[in-house]
């Protein structure tokens, strides 16, 4: 009885005693954890080579809003290249949805920019043709997708 005992408490003891965390079990083998459906993004800009990082107030609008684009234009591609159920897919629209990003705020915290990006895709049942609308904050270092549209097509 207490052998069968023993391997469930050496476990919840190593739980206890932050040995290992919720992450470690959830991770795929030689991967990191899987990230959660729907949560920010966030992508960290190398400054290396460039001196010291320029503040917020530094970034041009046009930067901003090119790089918020590119972060969006990453995050679908992830979306769509991890969904087993697509025959195809782009980044393009058929339906009228443009391209586009708006600076809506400055802060201390950085560029606020709202961004609209086309897309399509296929599977075997279904051709669709849609948009995602995101908010992305932008500074020099980092490109953190802060709410926005969850794409899912599968």
């Amino acid at each position: 009885m207490y052998r069968r005992q023993v391997p469930s408490l050496l476990v919840l003891l190593a739980l206890g005693a932050g040995c290992t965390t919720p992450g470690d079990r959830d991770a795929p083998k030689g991967g990191s954890p899987t990230p959660v459906v729907g949560a920010p993004t966030e992508t960290t800009t190398s400054t290396a080579g460039t001196g010291s990082p320029m503040p917020s107030s530094e970034l041009s609008n046009e930067e901003a809003k090119a790089r918020a684009l590119r972060a969006e234009e990453a995050y679908i591609t992830r979306r769509f290249e991890n969904s087993s159920c697509l025959d195809g897919w782009g980044l393009t629209g058929y339906t009228g949805i443009e391209k586009e990003a708006i600076v809506t705020d400055r802060t201390a915290d950085g560029v606020h920019v709202e961004v609209t990006q086309p897309y399509w895709y296929s599977t075997d049942r279904d051709e669709a043709d849609g948009g995602s609308n995101a908010r992305y904050r932008v500074t020099p270092a980092v490109i953190r997708r802060t709410s926005g549209d969850d794409v899912s097509p599968c």
